[in-house]
């Protein structure tokens, strides 16, 4: 009992890894999250839903268990950096609260004040990183399953034998699954924006 809590303690004093929170809202989602993707994809790109099912699966799954973590180490490198920069400037509570929530986001420090808007807004933040890696990572995964399909599609659908506009077709199916991801990316992280928002407002109204 006693080293459980002293490990407690010591973790509290180092702070809170965002990592953790932020893991616990992406697997929560994760189901909800890959079927809303598929359909933004899908409509998107104007295929059957089953089609791009496993590629979106895949992506979601590739993202979130490697990408995330990878995406919020480097972020934690460079709060080290940062920090070591902003540690010496004197600033007033506004701008530290909002360095708090952006630079100093994916590790929160265990003194600050508000702790609960600091977490909150840190995560919130941390939002923007993740959905620019989930967008990148993903359109990979989904371009490699997907663009050999539509590639296939587009030249059983056109009679002309030009190799200049057989190479337009090529150039354009990346371009649009590119867009199909990120559309179902701003669609994914706006649901779990609003989830955030929805259990921060919860929280505050139990508390009162």
């Amino acid at each position: 009992m006693t080293a459980t809590k002293s490990t407690a303690v010591f973790l509290f004093d180092m702070g809170l890894p965002m990592i953790i929170p932020s893991m616990y809202l992406m697997v929560l989602a994760l189901f909800p999250i890959i079927f809303l993707e598929t359909y933004v994809v899908a409509a998107s790109l104007r295929l059957k839903t089953k089609k791009v099912l496993a590629p979106v699966a895949i992506a979601n799954m590739v993202s979130t268990f490697i990408g995330i973590p990878v995406t919020w180490f480097f972020l934690v490198l460079f709060e080290l950096v940062a920090g070591s920069i902003l540690g010496d400037l004197t600033v007033g509570l506004v701008w530290q609260s909002f360095i708090s929530v952006t630079v100093m986001a994916p590790w929160v420090a265990p003194t600050c004040n508000d702790e609960n808007w600091i977490i909150f807004g840190a995560m919130l933040f941390l939002l923007i990183p993740y959905g620019l890696a989930s967008w990148g990572i993903e359109y990979l995964v989904v371009r490699k399953k997907v663009y050999a399909r539509m590639y296939k599609e587009s030249l059983k659908n056109c009679d002309n034998d030009d190799p200049l506009i057989e190479k337009e077709q090529i150039d354009a199916s990346p371009r649009q699954v590119s867009r199909a991801v990120r559309n179902a990316n701003l669609a994914s992280y706006a649901l779990l924006a609003f989830v955030l928002i929805v259990i921060f407002a919860t929280g505050l109204a139990q508390s009162k």
